[in-house]
């Protein structure tokens, strides 16, 4: 009479097997014991597939299924499934993973927010108050940190010098927006190294993005004491080929109105000119822009809010 048990057993074996590879291929050939625990392997089955040579320890709580050699997307892999669903590859990591530059640190680090178990194994962990969507991407299926939040980390991690020459890759790579580097930074309590990135981007115009920053700041609790709506911030728009691919400060939807707040560079021939044609671009596209000066917003906030519900109100009725 045949093993009923035993082929019992094998079936649940094979459906196993098929489940551990389906998952592994999507994971760079990775699983973590809290996947194998959600679908009902034991500890003592992957115990067993692990001494059958099945399953290869890599980071704390991950395994390769079958092999032992990594990639190093494979490893990168490894250390966000070690750390947990929040965490974001930072640091040097992120820089490599983006093909931006190469720092010559091959330690893997992770950011993670502060209170989580992440194990630290061969990972560097670096703990944060502060992570949440507007500082994390993903690029080519790992979650990363934002180009500004990385420098901005890198920053209070490692000597000028290799600071100065991450924020020149970035330049080269075109991806330096010193715009998204000021508004990180207040959402920031004063992390440390702030100094020595605004020495390495002062030619970039950093100071001038975290005072524009300042100055939205100031123009959004004005516009909204003055009853008008909670506008979308940084959104961007592509107005190629007429112009670049920009951010605007407040957008209006609703109405299609774009609010700038300028700093003291606007007043500048070239970037009143540029400015301008960007005006222009939008215009073209149905949207009006509305500007508030520095100036302006010294001299009587709560009347530049009024002219700008005013136009809004404007544009309300007539949408």
């Amino acid at each position: 009479m045949p093993n009923v048990g035993h082929q019992s057993q094998r079936i649940v074996d094979i459906y196993d097997q098929r489940w551990l590879v389906g998952v592994a291929e999507r994971q760079d050939g990775l699983l973590t014991v809290d996947q194998m625990r959600e679908h009902g392997i034991q500890r003592a089955t992957w115990h067993a597939w692990h001494r059958a040579g099945r399953l290869h320890p890599v980071e704390p709580g991950v395994y390769a299924l079958g092999h032992r050699a990594l990639s190093p997307r494979g490893k990168h892999r490894a250390a966000l499934l070690s750390a947990g669903e929040a965490a974001a590859l930072s640091h040097s990591s992120a820089l490599r993973h983006a093909e931006i530059a190469d720092l010559r640190d091959r330690r893997i680090h992770v950011l993670v927010p502060r209170g989580s178990c992440a194990p630290r194994g061969r990972i560097v962990v670096h703990r944060t108050t502060l992570l949440d969507d507007r500082d994390v991407r993903t690029f080519d299926g790992l979650r990363c940190t934002t180009v500004a939040r990385t420098l901005i980390d890198l920053a209070g991690s490692v000597p000028y010098p290799t600071l100065a020459y991450a924020c020149r890759q970035v330049e080269y790579a075109r991806q330096l927006d010193v715009t998204a580097i000021g508004h990180t930074l207040a959402r920031m309590n004063r992390p440390p190294g702030v100094r020595a990135l605004r020495r390495a981007l002062a030619a970039a115009g950093i100071d001038g993005a975290i005072l524009e920053t300042r100055l939205e700041h100031r123009a959004l609790v004005a516009l909204l004491a003055a009853g008008l709506p909670q506008p979308v911030t940084q959104e961007p728009f592509d107005l190629r080929p007429d112009h670049r691919e920009v951010r605007v400060d407040f957008w209006y939807p609703e109405v299609g109105l774009v609010v700038e707040v300028d700093g003291p560079h606007h007043r500048l021939p070239l970037q009143q000119a540029l400015d301008e044609r960007r005006d222009a671009a939008f215009a073209r596209r149905g949207i009006i822009v509305a500007r508030i000066s520095d100036d302006e917003l010294d001299a009587d906030a709560a009347g530049v809010a009024d002219r700008i519900l005013r136009l809004w109100s404007q544009m309300s009725t007539h949408s």
